[in-house]
């Protein structure tokens, strides 16, 4: 399936679920990354070809943003391989786990995109 990559806000507990939906997942946790800062974290995830995944949808929005900019102009010329969000804090972990695995099959790439999560509604795109 996909490569992942937890940032330090979502649970270490979704690890598991996902490698058991066939998926490479590494943690901001494992690597020993934690307390580095959110631009760092989606040039890591970057740099390894992972898809991002995390519980911090706001800064992150802002961060896929600023990258989709900065490409535009020129500036930055490499793609991230994708970010996968949620703004639910307390997760039901195989329900979420579930979800980026349906979604990753629907999508086929999510290179370059930014996707937010709701259990009510689903997987919906940032368009702006």
């Amino acid at each position: 399936m996909a490569k992942l990559y937890l940032d330090e806000c979502v649970p270490v507990s979704l690890t598991p679920l996902l490698a058991q939906h066939g998926h490479d997942v590494t943690t901001a946790m494992q690597l020993g990354l934690r307390q580095r800062n959110d631009p760092f974290h989606l040039k890591y995830a970057s740099t390894q070809e992972r898809i991002l995944i995390t519980t911090n949808q706001s800064d992150f929005r802002l961060l896929h943003r600023f990258w989709i900019t900065m490409q535009a102009w020129d500036v930055l010329v490499s793609s991230h391989a994708g970010i996968l969000s949620t703004a639910i804090r307390q997760l039901d972990e195989q329900a979420f786990a579930q979800a980026i695995t349906d979604h990753l099959s629907q999508q086929g790439t999510v290179m370059n995109t930014f996707w937010m999560w709701d259990p009510a509604t689903g997987w919906h795109a940032d368009k702006w």
